[in-house]
């Protein structure tokens, strides 16, 4: 019989709580974690380095948007959970080691029939520890579909960073174009009303001279007071796209920013090319088709992991343990061995599941048809809105160029006297309404600029270029 050793339980204890953190798994031990976001184009800068200073280009403000805007930051989070799925599933190609060991106290009471209200008591205490290696050797290709599956979805995953980098670069340009078309509107609208106040001046000091009545005077005022008061809306917008703008960054709306000048019109390439080029880049370049495609691929994968369900596995497995008590001889048991297991029947569950996942790859397959022609009418619009656009800015620059004209030569008139305020505040209007439509086309092409570019996922190269300008 071994001498009582209440040590030897707490000694294994303290070795198997050494062992521990040897065992145990580092964050990344397979280096499957990518270390930062691919950048969004061969130009933008790293995070590490974006100090903004001073002006604010759309270029700055694009590179502040892809750091700090918590879009992007949670579509890399899913990035990271996805690449780190890879790890798991590559885990199932090692083996699985478990340890364990605990002390257990063992009381009897044992009564004797012989002598009424006798017995004895007997007390023990036993310590075991133990190891388990339990391995897979082969599974007909599921640990590999597993694998195949897990690697198709951190490529959907790194699609829909892309698809959100994109998104986050073209609601910034948006907003940034909102906030200058607001400003230019804003200005316009000041110089309707220096205009109005000039011809209410003009019509004041004709009535003072007699040659007018007053109620020339009046409608003077009155559309020189509505000006005004659009313009109060106008620095209203202006205030509104201001916040929108910060928040399209990732900063909080009351943010100040400071913007650099609006910089000139790029040239508009992409329409000089036909329409077939520009669709077939779109099925190469635009992110959320990547996307689709990759998750067919996830859907392909899942197949040949569910056929494998109903197929035979060979696994081994080996295990030692050993036992110390107070009041027995030691042990220790060493086992090793081999199995085949044979799925016979489990209620059709294994079919149903390859039948589920054979309609999940159709339905895969359809999406990625449905995400490609929606990315075909995605491009076929914004090239006609282009192409719209700049119709619109051209007449736009004749209208202005017209309209300024007009209302010199009427203004010109009235303070002659040879023209009506009636004349003169029609041209202000006519005026007025060319100012405003002339921001809205250019505005208008260069959102539509940029919505070309996104919808063919050429908007890194835009960017890149914005920086050479």
């Amino acid at each position: 019989m071994s001498p009582y050793r209440p040590s030897q339980s707490g000694a294994m204890f303290a070795l198997l709580l050494a062992a521990a953190p040897a065992l145990a798994s580092k964050d990344d031990p397979r280096h499957v974690m990518p270390a930062a976001p691919p950048a969004f184009s061969p130009g933008t800068p790293s995070c590490a380095t974006i100090v903004p200073q001073g002006p604010l280009s759309v270029t700055d403000l694009i590179d502040v948007a892809l750091c700090r805007n918590p879009i992007t930051a949670a579509s890399w989070a899913g990035v990271r959970v996805a690449a780190a799925n890879i790890g798991v599933a590559r885990g199932n190609y090692y083996p699985q080691i478990t340890v364990g060991a605990g002390p257990q106290l063992n009381r009897n009471r044992y009564f004797n029939p012989n002598n009424i209200g006798g017995s004895t008591t007997t007390t023990s205490l036993n310590s075991t520890a133990n190891i388990a290696i339990d391995y897979l050797l082969f599974d007909f290709g599921g640990r590999s579909a597993e694998v195949d599956a897990a690697r198709a979805s951190e490529r959907v995953a790194l699609a829909n960073y892309a698809d959100s980098a994109q998104s986050v670069v073209f609601n910034t340009i948006a907003a940034y174009n909102a906030l200058q078309a607001a400003i230019a509107a804003e200005a316009a609208t000041e110089a309707n009303v220096a205009y109005l106040k000039n011809s209410l001046d003009n019509a004041r000091g004709r009535m003072r001279a007699g040659v007018t009545t007053p109620a020339d005077s009046l409608q003077a005022e009155t559309a020189y007071e509505q000006a005004r008061f659009t313009l109060v809306q106008a620095q209203g917008n202006t205030q509104v796209a201001r916040g929108q703008l910060a928040v399209a960054v990732g900063l909080l709306p009351q943010t100040p920013l400071q913007l650099a000048p609006t910089p000139p019109l790029a040239s508009v390439d992409m329409l000089g090319r036909n329409i077939d080029s520009l669709l077939d880049e779109a099925q190469r370049l635009r992110p959320d088709i990547a996307a689709a495609r990759a998750q067919s691929a996830v859907a392909e994968a899942n197949v040949r992991s569910a056929q494998a369900l109903s197929k035979p596995s060979i696994s081994t497995s080996a295990s030692s343990g050993a036992s110390y008590a107070d009041t027995q001889r030691d042990s220790v048991t060493t086992a090793v061995g081999i199995s085949l297991t044979v799925p016979l029947f489990t209620g059709y569950r294994y079919a149903y599941q390859v039948t589920a996942a054979r309609a999940a790859l159709d339905q895969a397959n359809a999406q990625t048809k449905v995400t490609e022609q929606s990315a075909a009418l995605d491009v076929w619009n914004n090239r006609s809105a282009l192409e719209t656009q700049l119709k619109s800015l051209s007449s736009a620059r004749a209208l202005i160029r017209s309209a300024q004209a007009s209302a010199d030569i009427a203004q010109g008139r009235f303070k002659a006297g040879v023209g009506t305020i009636t004349d003169t505040l029609n041209a202000a209007s006519a005026l007025a309404t060319a100012r405003q439509q002339l921001v809205a086309a250019e505005y208008g092409v260069r959102d539509a600029q940029a919505g070309l570019a996104k919808s063919i996922g050429a908007l890194g190269e835009t960017v890149d270029s914005m920086r050479t300008r």
